[in-house]
């Protein structure tokens, strides 16, 4: 049984969790369990976020069954008592880490020189990637992060006047759907270090933070227009291509 602070978010964390455990210890899926622990049973944790579930929590279920794995072997030897449950903290160096991830996006557009409607034909999201705990999900959030892009860079636009909230249902703050994605291409460029379990690196945040910058560059290439403030929309595409007339 394996006690975490960290809720899994539709993630995978604790799928992630499970495998460093059964790597580690020999065992099979079904053999490992995992429990969220409340406040009574964990220490204190900033949760998921920041590209760190696979890391932090990743390296503490290693360390944990590490240190089972010595108490197994010393008390086998001994024919002692059943080993207490074991804990550890895993504590990371932060600003200071020698390692970190890189990502390199290439978006392909059309805009209508009449209108300034922008079409998004293909991205192409490169990823410096360590080892891949699992493969499905870490290509799932890859393909998360870009949808989230895609909302950030084109369609999600947050009005706030005098304090309140323009938008106040998702027909007028619009994200992203299935139909909105474009094809994509994902490369996967690997590096033999990494900060987490078994040399692995942080993939949730990188897929998203580049990409509309990637989109804003395709635009200027497109049409000369170049966009500063997001989302990038027709209305300030052909209000550009006016002033340029």
């Amino acid at each position: 049984m394996l006690y975490t602070s960290f809720p899994d978010t539709g993630t995978g964390s604790h799928t992630v969790m499970r495998q460093v455990l059964c790597e580690e210890l020999g065992l099979a899926a079904e053999q490992v369990h995992v429990r969220t622990g409340g406040t009574l049973e964990s220490p204190t944790d900033s949760g998921a976020g920041g590209s760190r579930v696979t890391h932090v929590g990743g390296q503490a279920a290693l360390g944990a069954a590490q240190a089972l794995k010595a108490e197994l072997a010393a008390r086998g030897l001994a024919l002692g008592p059943v080993p207490e449950p074991v804990s550890v903290d895993y504590n990371y160096p932060g600003s200071n880490a020698p390692i970190t991830c890189f990502t390199a996006q290439i978006a392909d557009v059309v805009v209508d020189p009449e209108t300034g409607q922008v079409a998004l034909e293909r991205i192409v999201s490169a990823h410096d990637v360590g080892t891949i705990v699992h493969p499905i999900l870490h290509q799932g959030q890859i393909e998360g992060g870009i949808a989230s892009g895609l909302g950030f860079a084109l369609t999600e636009d947050m009005q706030i006047s005098e304090g309140r909230v323009g938008a106040l249902n998702l027909g007028d703050y619009k994200l992203p759907t299935m139909p909105d994605m474009p094809p994509l291409d994902t490369v996967l460029v690997r590096a033999t270090e990494g900060p987490g379990p078994y040399q692995a690196k942080g993939i949730g945040e990188s897929a998203n933070t580049a990409l509309a910058a990637a989109i804003a560059n395709a635009v200027f290439d497109a049409c000369g227009v170049r966009i500063t403030a997001l989302p990038i929309t027709a209305e300030k595409i052909f209000q550009g291509l006016r002033s340029r007339q």
